[in-house]
């Protein structure tokens, strides 16, 4: 019940921004992967808890699948938990100096 009141105001408040429904979706589909992946409520998740998902997403799927679902879930930030989602450098690409994602 509180996962789903949760999930439709985050997707009433994404929509109000003017997300589009793909990328809507996609950031849906972040938070459901992540509730599963731990099998409980996404607010009750820390910063450790994302550091190990992130981890598992960089070894199981692409680099571009770990940003979008880096993105969705920092555009979620505050709806689900209080930490912020960790930074994460891709190891391979450097601009400017500075890693990047």
């Amino acid at each position: 019940m509180r996962f789903d009141q949760l999930y439709a105001e985050q997707l009433q408040a994404l929509t109000l921004q003017g997300k589009r429904s793909k990328t809507i979706d996609g950031y849906a589909r972040d938070v459901r992967r992540i509730a599963g992946f731990f099998n409980r409520w996404p607010d009750d998740l820390t910063t450790a808890d994302l550091n190990t998902y992130f981890a598992w997403m960089a070894e199981n799927y692409s680099w571009s699948s770990v940003k979008v679902d880096l993105w969705g879930l920092s555009e979620v930030d505050g709806f689900y938990w209080k930490d912020s989602a960790p930074d994460i450098v891709n190891p391979g690409r450097e601009e400017q100096g500075l890693f990047s994602v």
